[in-house]
């Protein structure tokens, strides 16, 4: 697992679809107890520069920007990763 998941932390600053792709097709639940949230804060991150490369104004998320993001697109729950 821990080689999944530095390849789905390289993977975001070029590749955040396969990253969250990554994070949303694994089943963590191991990972998750060791290793607390880094899966979801890794999936948000995802979403977020997803969401970022969607508005093509090359700008930062506002903070209301982000809080949507995370309603419109909650951690996978059938990957275990918010624990």
């Amino acid at each position: 697992m821990q080689v999944l998941y530095a390849r789905a932390v390289l993977s975001l600053a070029t590749a955040p679809q396969h990253t969250a792709s990554l994070v949303a097709d694994q089943c963590w639940p191991t990972y998750v107890q060791s290793h607390g949230l880094a899966l979801a804060n890794l999936w948000f991150s995802a979403q977020y520069a997803l969401a970022k490369a969607a508005a093509g104004n090359g700008r930062p998320l506002t903070p209301f920007e982000m809080h949507q993001v995370r309603m419109s697109k909650p951690v996978p729950a059938t990957s275990q990763v918010g624990g």
